[in-house]
């Protein structure tokens, strides 16, 4: 329902309101994915768990204190070294946050400084896209689907368990893509416009790229988890490099909102409203695959263009007979060359 100024009372308010709020959406940073474009649907999902609100001002501690968890979709604009450290603190204090990211347009007003801040959990986004080199069930090739990512194990087990609470007593086991659930052993996801990340311990990889998708079992989503002090919260952190796989038009696909649901119940530590404190899974844990390393790959297109010295030694100087030119023979005859440069003799049997 909406209010007399046709304002969701869920998104406005004062910043009172926005304290006292389980789950906060940060819109202050230009960021393309907000309860009011893109995540319409993920806030009506978790709005049924937690009280939600979102901050369009200067990120401030008074505002973000009493949160259990920030949501970044996508976050376009720079981070000023103020709010940095109200962030780094508000985790170091027992505070959850997740950072979701899209593939670079290359627009520099739309680059955001948030690595600094993560790397300093082991955390980070790459410059590059996930492509899946075979075509199944979705038409773009940046729109991918994994159907072996899946990198914690009891990610799965508490996914598929908690769904079939959720799911009794209905009659249909048919889920919003039209696949059949009852037998579901394991869970797949559509991982649409999204980049692979730099992960290293403390941090864990939480999503894979899979074998099909490239590059190859690369980390996609993480979390990090730090350590209590004196008997309080640990902060967590966690990143997933697609900001659409949570959005309006790829939540309901697959088990995109599986996993999203148990990524919001790890952070904020189960403390919705009714059963949201029951079924999920320790993600700070690996228990299962582990990621490749970061492999870049020779740009062939550059080096196509540019001359290229000869890789193979000779040990023949004898020039080719000026008679023997035009003859086959000279095609096998050996002439000068050396693997750090081309004889001028060389050109010459082969152009005379």
């Amino acid at each position: 329902m909406r209010n007399a100024d046709n304002k969701d009372p869920g998104i406005s308010g004062p910043s009172a309101e926005q304290a006292k709020s389980d789950v906060i959406f940060d819109m202050s940073k230009r960021c393309s994915h907000t309860p009011k474009s893109g995540y319409k649907k993920l806030y009506r999902k978790l709005r049924s768990s937690y009280s939600m609100g979102v901050n369009k001002d200067e990120i401030a501690a008074d505002v973000i204190c009493n949160a259990k968890c920030l949501v970044f979709g996508n976050p376009r604009q720079e981070f000023s070294p103020a709010e940095l450290d109200v962030l780094k603190q508000y985790v170091e204090e027992g505070g959850s946050m997740l950072f979701l990211f899209r593939e670079t347009d290359g627009k520099k007003e739309h680059e955001s400084n948030a690595n600094l801040l993560l790397e300093q959990f082991g955390l980070g986004v790459n410059n590059d896209a996930l492509v899946r080199t075979v075509y199944y069930r979705y038409h773009h090739p940046k729109e991918t689907l994994v159907v072996d990512g899946i990198m914690n194990s009891s990610l799965t087990k508490a996914a598929l368990a908690r769904g079939e609470r959720q799911s009794k007593g209905k009659s249909s086991n048919i889920g919003a893509d039209g696949n059949d659930r009852k037998k579901k052993d394991k869970l797949e996801f559509v991982f649409p416009y999204g980049s692979t990340l730099a992960i290293q311990k403390p941090a864990v990889p939480l999503l894979s790229s899979g074998h099909i998708a490239y590059p190859l079992n690369r980390p996609i989503a993480g979390v990090w988890e730090g350590e209590s002090v004196g008997g309080g919260k640990a902060g967590r952190v966690a990143v997933v490099g697609s900001a659409d796989m949570f959005g309006d038009e790829w939540l309901d696909k697959e088990d995109n909102w599986r996993i999203g649901e148990q990524l919001i119940g790890w952070l904020t530590r189960g403390g919705g409203q009714g059963d949201a404190g029951e079924g999920y899974a320790d993600l700070a844990k690996i228990r299962g695959k582990t990621a490749r390393k970061y492999r870049s790959t020779t740009a062939s297109l550059t080096r196509s263009s540019s001359v290229s010295a000869c890789t193979r030694a000779c040990r023949w100087t004898t020039p080719c007979p000026a008679t023997e030119r035009t003859s086959t023979a000279c095609l096998t005859r050996p002439c000068s060359a050396s693997p750090l440069s081309s004889s001028l003799q060389l050109w010459l049997c082969m152009t005379l």
